[in-house]
């Protein structure tokens, strides 16, 4: 029963049981922290995860909308909709945004507590911000809030995020949205674990994935007499993982900006003449490839077409194709049963290529002219000034 929640010890836990965990976890973390970025990336990976987080932990409570739906209410445009449905992500939606804006330095009261259910219940909720005890001194919720700010300050952020949504879980302080209550306090807390502001794990899509294991882990916990060892092994493999897939999603546009920035270095030292106007069509083509990860010949001939309003535009575009496979900023293979070509950047190329070897290149190919050669695969219309 809610009303006799009454751990012995809040941070009940196994140090050197979750002690590899835990490593890996501050490792991934250290990691993400210290990877140089563009702050476009950043506002856009933000979004990305909030989004992730959203709908993970909306999935989690079993919201009644299809993943079309949800996508759409998740949208810029949403609106209008009043369904119960609806109504729950919108809330969630509002209550994510408060948890952004809660300052670093605010303690975690009851009443921070209380307002994050009200503003996950919605709007017109009789029951927000109600807890389930009736007339418990402390309550349990009360207790759990003075024991956030005193013993849980001698364990590391991580753990101490992770025991908030432990707690707030098992005690089900209120008469619906517990879960979502908890998920949303994790967040508010991973926030203070020494991210910077600009980044956020989307913990409940990892949880959303591992449905089974993330209520079996919280379930043993609560068997195992409010031992947290069980969920902060699992939570803290989420917290490895999340952040490393977030690592990789920086990491590719590191690689993307040096890649263009090379390519636009290179293309302006050996640049003149003739020269300047091949070379805009070269990083236009690269730029194009490098946001798209890659694409098929006729789809560029369709998308560069703008570009190449000569008087043979189909063999020029195969040849500065050619010309950038040569030189190992494109790699080229056929593929499906039609064998169409695709087109990818090399992402060493930067790693390989130095000014003086790219000259080399040049020089061989105006000597003996582009030896990568692809078959016409372009509609009468694709390469044609439009």
């Amino acid at each position: 029963m809610a009303q006799t929640y009454a751990p012995t010890d809040w941070m009940t836990y196994d140090r050197m049981a979750i002690l590899g965990e835990f490593a890996a976890a501050r490792a991934a973390l250290l990691m993400l922290s210290e990877i140089p970025y563009q702050k476009s990336w950043a506002d856009r990976f933000y979004a990305d995860q909030n989004r992730s987080e959203i709908r993970g932990t909306l999935r989690l409570a079993e919201v009644d909308l299809s993943e079309k739906e949800l996508e759409a209410s998740l949208g810029e445009d949403a609106g209008g909709a009043e369904t119960i449905p609806h109504l729950q992500v919108a809330a969630t939606v509002e209550a994510y945004e408060w948890v952004a804006r809660v300052p670093a330095d605010w303690k975690i009261s009851e009443a921070v507590v209380r307002e994050l259910h009200k503003r996950l219940s919605g709007p017109g909720a009789g029951g927000a911000g109600k807890t389930t005890w009736l007339g418990a001194d402390p309550s349990p919720l009360e207790s759990l809030c003075e024991a956030g700010g005193t013993v849980f300050w001698e364990h590391d952020p991580l753990i101490q995020a992770f025991a908030w949504h432990y707690h707030l879980f098992a005690m089900r302080a209120f008469p619906d949205a517990n879960g979502r209550v908890a998920r949303a306090m994790e967040t508010l807390m991973v926030r203070r674990s020494g991210l910077r502001d600009s980044l956020l794990l989307a913990m409940s899509a990892y949880y959303s994935e591992q449905r089974s294991t993330y209520f079996s882990s919280l379930k043993e916990s609560v068997q195992t007499g409010h031992n947290l060892t069980p969920f902060l092994k699992f939570a803290l493999r989420g917290v490895e993982v999340q952040a490393r897939r977030l690592y990789a999603d920086y990491r590719l546009e590191v690689a993307r900006a040096l890649y263009l920035n090379m390519a636009s270095d290179l293309f302006e030292r050996f640049g003149s003449g003739r020269k300047d106007e091949m070379f805009r069509r070269h990083y236009a083509l690269l730029k194009l490839l490098i946001e798209e990860n890659g694409m098929a010949l006729p789809e560029i001939g369709r998308r560069m077409a703008v570009l190449y309003g000569l008087k043979n535009p189909q063999k020029a575009l195969l040849r500065d194709l050619g010309c950038l496979v040569d030189t190992g900023a494109l790699s080229a293979r056929q593929t499906g049963e039609d064998l169409v070509w695709h087109f990818s950047p090399n992402p060493d190329w930067p790693s390989q290529m130095t000014p003086a070897d790219f000259g080399k290149k040049l020089k061989e190919i105006a000597k003996e002219g582009v030896k990568a050669q692809f078959p016409s695969q372009l509609s009468a219309a694709s390469a044609t000034k439009s």
